[in-house]
């Protein structure tokens, strides 16, 4: 469905966006307790050239501000790219998922003008982070790979992003997101 949804309209052109973004650090925000989701942050936080935040549930409980947000704008702002998961308990109460996600977006809503492009896994973290950054619509472009689109965010936040639900993909999937982000970036500064 997502690959019909990014074809063209008649009239409409294929080619990328201009991003309209400074060119900020991707954010990757894994909300997802799926495996396959968790594996794939592991790489990816294993990997150079990613900064990784664990930020306990326990913080996103709680209305507390952190100097750890303020860290991760600074970070992102400069053009570094920043994973953030929520650290696992050892005993998750799956029924407080709604209220982790909203912290999260809480949590990270001041890193909002700081980064060039967004991926979230999750579909209540990804709902409640474009809800508390502004967003509105996203605009689909195209496909990182079968099943996992990419578009334009419209709204406060305008940049690129990357949705993909939490059970999907394999340990390298954030990875190939990572480098396709990459790739976008580097096609809008060559323009």
């Amino acid at each position: 469905l997502a690959l019909a949804l990014a074809q063209p309209m008649p009239g409409e052109s294929r080619a990328v966006p201009p991003l309209g973004r400074p060119p900020g650090g991707t954010l990757f925000v894994v909300g997802s307790i799926a495996e396959p989701s968790r594996a794939a942050a592991a790489v990816l936080a294993a990997g150079r050239g990613v900064r990784h935040v664990a930020i306990p549930a326990n913080l996103l409980r709680q209305v507390v501000a952190s100097h750890l947000t303020a860290e991760i704008a600074e970070t992102l702002a400069g053009g570094s790219d920043v994973l953030v998961t929520i650290a696992q308990e050892e005993r998750a109460d799956l029924s407080e998922g709604a209220v982790i996600a909203a912290g999260l977006a809480r949590f990270l809503a001041p890193a909002s003008a700081a980064f060039g492009a967004l991926f979230a896994t999750g579909g209540e973290t990804a709902r409640c982070l474009l809800q508390a950054f502004g967003v509105t619509a996203i605009r689909l472009v195209g496909e990182v790979e079968p099943g996992m689109p990419w578009g334009m965010t419209e709204g406060a936040v305008q940049c690129p992003i990357v949705t993909k639900a939490g059970g999907f993909g394999d340990a390298q999937t954030l990875r190939r997101c990572l480098n396709h982000l990459r790739d976008l970036r580097r096609q809008e500064n060559d323009r």
